[in-house]
């Protein structure tokens, strides 16, 4: 799908050439790559096919970029499984590797272009499940359990009682285990929840079935870095897909003022307790509410919990960070954080009304993260967290797990000066992120243990890691379509992901790394059956 966009530049900055318009506005390529998509001929302006980079560009020029599906790095989608469907919305799980929708080299090989293609069907497990009825009284809620194993987690539709319908419309009960992930042929037939043999499916009246159904128009409610696996939730019309938004939108803002408020109270800038936050949490408990699981460099405290407070915001707007060379060329990517003033949350500044917004010379956006530690493992060095957010800021998780000391393991983007206390974030520089992202032919890349401040290793050789390891874990959303509002909960365990991106030069860190995870993991599942006794 070729790319349009209209050149515009400020009145003061010099003219640029087309090459250098390219290679320093879209860093996904080098100059010398750029240099030669313009000599194949993909790059028009104003209609007229280039070939010569030098080409000064004007104000209100038209680019068009029409590059051939090579182009586009190859992505892993053997790992997508669609957990839900029904006529408004798509809940699917997808593996790191893989955009979401189209944005920078990516066009065709994203996640939403992928399920457009082959269709949703391609991507049914035995677990999955459907409802295309005109109404969903029927449906209250839909979970599944994190398995001990370390399978994604089986995503099932449960009513009130102890049975459920079966794709063939007879009762029965509902599995305590997972069933296997076998792909279902053509979408035609369904697994019962009990695990019976496959049957055919019985379409409701007036329902068409999945071979029957328009090709998918899918619209992005919340976005994952490519990088990060996990729970998505896709709508499939504009309405639904700005009602679910909106309703994060909204979530957000009421989150960033009720925190502020209750730091004003106080008096200080001091970072909420725990307590506080699952109070708030509990205050959008009807809205959408989403759980990550990371695994961190450096053993943090066993059953510590960071709540990080404070506000961020892309280099690109930071009064110091926006100078400084080494971040010149990616300063509208990164992100960075300052901590709060004291003076900002002072009985006196309450007491006073607050100025207008163009006199308020506060940076950033308030940002809200907690961080809860599973387990940690000294001879390896790591750490499995639980990360739930109040607000949703780009790279927030990332960022504020570097400023506590322990950046996300594989992160290429974002790391810590003080490993083991807080205070350190900090982006890499252009060239280094640049180097490691461009590394196609072994994207595994080294992990160096500079951490010896937060927990050092003792693992008997090296490893390597494709990706940062963060994963969502939980989505809960009230449907759109349903009224009134009933929460849907779905989960996907982390460590099929997690293991299959890291390697390890000695078999026995290997094994251990995979029993530690499953075990870290499955701790929030015993922690919630031991409050529900």
């Amino acid at each position: 799908m070729p790319r349009e966009l209209r050149y515009c530049r400020p009145r003061r900055d010099p003219d640029e050439s087309l090459l250098a318009y390219l290679s320093t506005k879209f860093t996904y390529l080098a100059e010398t790559q750029w240099r030669q998509h313009i000599a194949a001929g993909d790059i028009s302006v104003n209609g007229e096919t280039l070939t010569d980079g030098s080409y000064v560009l004007r104000q209100g020029d038209m680019l068009r970029f029409a590059p051939p599906r090579s182009f586009e790095p190859p992505v892993d989608s053997k790992h997508i499984e669609v957990l839900y469907e029904d006529s408004t919305l798509m809940v699917v799980t997808k593996n790191g590797n893989l955009p979401v929708a189209e944005g920078g080299r990516y066009c065709e090989n994203t996640l939403v272009e992928v399920l457009r293609r082959r269709g949703a069907a391609a991507f049914y497990t035995a677990s999955t499940r459907t409802s295309f009825a005109a109404t969903h009284e029927d449906t209250e809620k839909v979970s599944d359990t994190l398995t001990h194993a370390g399978k994604i987690a089986e995503a099932s539709v449960r009513a009130e009682g102890s049975t459920a319908m079966d794709a063939c419309g007879k009762g029965a009960e509902i599995a305590t285990s997972s069933p296997s992930r076998r792909r279902l042929e053509d979408g035609l037939h369904m697994t019962s929840a009990a695990g019976s043999a496959p049957c055919a499916s019985v379409p409701l009246s007036g329902t068409p079935t999945v071979q029957q159904r328009s090709p998918l128009d899918l619209f992005t409610v919340q976005r994952l870095d490519k990088e990060t696996s996990g729970v998505v939730v896709l709508a499939k019309n504009s309405f639904s897909a700005r009602t679910l938004a909106s309703r994060l939108e909204a979530q957000t803002k009421g989150c960033t003022d009720a925190v502020e408020s209750r730091l004003r109270e106080r008096g200080h800038a001091v970072a909420l307790s725990s307590d506080t936050f699952d109070e708030l949490v509990r205050l959008k408990a009807q809205s959408v509410h989403k759980t990550y699981t990371a695994v961190l460099r450096g053993a943090a405290p066993e059953d510590h919990t960071f709540v990080v407070v404070n506000y961020m915001d892309c280099m690109a707007k930071h009064p110091t960070h926006s100078w400084e060379a080494q971040h010149t060329q990616l300063k509208k990517l990164k992100m960075c954080c300052e901590p709060m003033k004291e003076m900002l949350f002072s009985h006196a500044a309450a007491s006073l009304p607050k100025p207008p917004k163009e006199q308020q010379m506060r940076w950033g956006k308030l940002a809200v993260t907690r961080i809860r530690v599973l387990a940690s493992n000294r001879k390896l060095g790591l750490t499995c967290v639980q990360v739930e957010l109040l607000t949703g800021r780009s790279h927030q998780i990332r960022l504020h797990c570097a400023a506590v000391g322990y950046p996300v393991l594989g992160d290429k983007l974002y790391t810590t000066t003080t490993p083991g206390r807080e205070g350190g974030a900090t982006a890499v520089s252009d060239a280094v992120y640049l180097e490691r992202v461009r590394r196609e032919d072994d994207p595994f890349l080294p992990i160096e243990d500079d951490v010896s401040g937060a927990g050092g290793t003792s693992r008997n050789g090296k490893m390597w890691c494709r990706r940062h390891l963060l994963h969502a874990t939980r989505i809960t959303f009230a449907h759109p379509d349903i009224s009134p509002a009933r929460l849907m909960t779905f989960m996907a365990s982390p460590v099929p992901f997690f293991t299959a991106d890291v390697r390890f030069e000695c078999e026995e860190d290997s094994s251990l790394f995979s029993q530690w995870l499953t075990r870290a993991v499955s701790r929030p599942l015993e922690r919630a059956e031991t409050s529900q006794n």
